[in-house]
């Protein structure tokens, strides 16, 4: 099967997937954008510090304007692939 088509935003990183749950939530009702979007949470090791959850969202169509929005609002926002 095939990935779906189109870039995801990347939200920030937490300790656990249940944090990155929590996020997600507050994350939506804070902004609009993600209302239609799916999360995933992307597991990641960093030497020195541990595990974290990338909390990621997509596939958005139009990352730029996606995170442009959320980067008005003082969110992190990156466009992943």
């Amino acid at each position: 099967a095939s990935a779906p088509r189109g870039a995801k935003v990347q939200l920030g990183a937490v300790k656990s997937e249940a944090a990155a749950s929590a996020e997600w939530a507050k994350l939506q009702k804070a902004n609009p954008e993600l209302a239609n979007l799916s999360m995933s949470v992307a597991k990641v090791e960093i030497p020195n510090k541990g595990t974290y959850y990338r909390i990621q969202a997509g596939p958005v169509a139009d990352g730029g304007s996606v995170c442009a929005a959320l980067k008005a609002r003082g969110q992190d926002c990156l466009i992943v692939r």
